[in-house]
């Protein structure tokens, strides 16, 4: 009968150190660390100048088929200040 005594105490001890550690183990809790800072700076340099303009367009006529003139002698060009 002490023999049973004794090894069901140290069955018990056994599990209250197994739960013990587990508890342990639970109350640790990995904190996941801010990920760093970054600043991140751009720089274009300026173009390069283009000669005047880039586009020149004189006396165009355009429509469609079977429909009214849209354009009629139309003359534009696209220079660098409309870039």
């Amino acid at each position: 009968e002490t023999k049973a005594k004794e090894a069901q105490t140290r069955k018990q001890e056994r599990s209250k150190k197994k739960g013990s550690q587990h508890e342990e183990e639970e109350g640790k809790t990995e904190l996941l660390s801010k990920p760093r800072d970054y600043i991140v700076k751009f720089s274009f340099p300026n173009p390069a100048p283009l000669n005047p303009p880039i586009l020149g367009v004189h006396s165009v006529t355009f429509g469609y088929e079977g429909q009214p003139l849209l354009f009629r002698e139309l003359d534009f060009g696209i220079d660098m200040s409309s870039r």
